[in-house]
């Protein structure tokens, strides 16, 4: 099933192919995250990208009513990524590598949860591989941060899936651990967005994008790759599958990107290209 791109924040995603030049102008370097305006009196700098690991995605395919999956089949996702660290800039554009670093103090933490993801698949092949795309503008990513370990959170912004985000995976229902990857580019919702959350590498505040009419242009774009995390659970009646329910694990980056006018499209077909920096596996779909 899909493996939604979980929110691993490893790495600002290294967009790489005949599209980069015209895409990586829009990936921010040593971008600061600054959640003073959260109540959290804390500005990390210096990121080249954040680190996701810890995730888990529970999925729920719908086999369509025939009890076999064709292209059109909805799915629906829920889950969240817990493990969250920083890599510092080290170089221009998406190829930010070393050791993970923490967030400046207090904050101790970042999650993402997200919520109503839903989308359909785009291709499936007999050896039961599919693509997926997800529904743009449908559902919820939230950034989430933490001065306690992980005892409460607070939520910093939101986050929606626009075009083109989706992916693939291998052998859907072939047993554990196809192999498959997501890339979703996400919105910056202006609506309970943290005032100054995004700075740049001067400081000066990414919000003008945020709020920018009629729709925002700051973008954050999620890589992960996934793999199965057990056995699909499937709904049989009649000996027909109806549904069944995945959970995905994930390990992957997230990026800001700021596209020039008009290039939306071109980070699109940039994030088929990512590569993204994993450092742990466990998020799902």
């Amino acid at each position: 099933m899909k493996t939604i791109p979980k929110l691993v924040l490893t790495g600002l995603f290294a967009i790489a192919s005949s599209a980069a030049s015209a895409v990586t102008v829009g990936i921010q370097d040593a971008w600061r995250l600054d959640t003073t305006a959260a109540g959290i009196a804390s500005v990390t700098t210096n990121i080249g990208h954040l680190n996701l690991s810890g995730g888990v995605g529970y999925v729920n395919q719908n086999f369509g009513g025939n009890g076999v999956l064709d292209p059109g089949d909805p799915f629906t996702e829920f889950g969240s990524i817990f493990s969250i660290s920083v890599t510092n800039e080290s170089c221009v554009g998406a190829c930010d590598a070393g050791f993970p670093a923490g967030f400046a103090s207090p904050l101790n933490g970042l999650q993402l949860v997200y919520t109503g993801l839903a989308g359909v698949l785009t291709s499936v092949a007999p050896s039961g591989a599919v693509t997926y795309a997800f529904t743009s503008g449908v559902g919820n990513i939230a950034i989430q941060g933490t001065t306690d370990g992980g005892v409460t959170y607070t939520t910093l912004t939101d986050l929606t899936p626009v075009n083109p985000s989706g992916g693939s995976l291998g052998a859907f229902l072939g047993g554990l651990l196809p192999n498959g990857t997501t890339d979703m580019l996400t919105r910056v919702n202006s609506a309970g967005y943290t005032s100054n959350l995004f700075r740049d590498s001067t400081g000066a505040s990414y919000d003008p994008f945020v709020n920018a009419l009629p729709l925002g242009t700051l973008f954050a774009a999620i890589h992960t790759q996934n793999t199965l995390g057990q056995a699909a659970a499937c709904n049989v009646v009649a000996g027909q599958i109806i549904d069944c329910d995945l959970v995905v694990n994930s390990d992957g980056s997230l990026n800001l990107t700021v596209p020039e006018p008009g290039s939306v499209a071109l980070i699109g077909a940039g994030l088929l290209a990512l590569v993204g920096f994993s450092r742990r596996r466990s998020m799902k779909f």
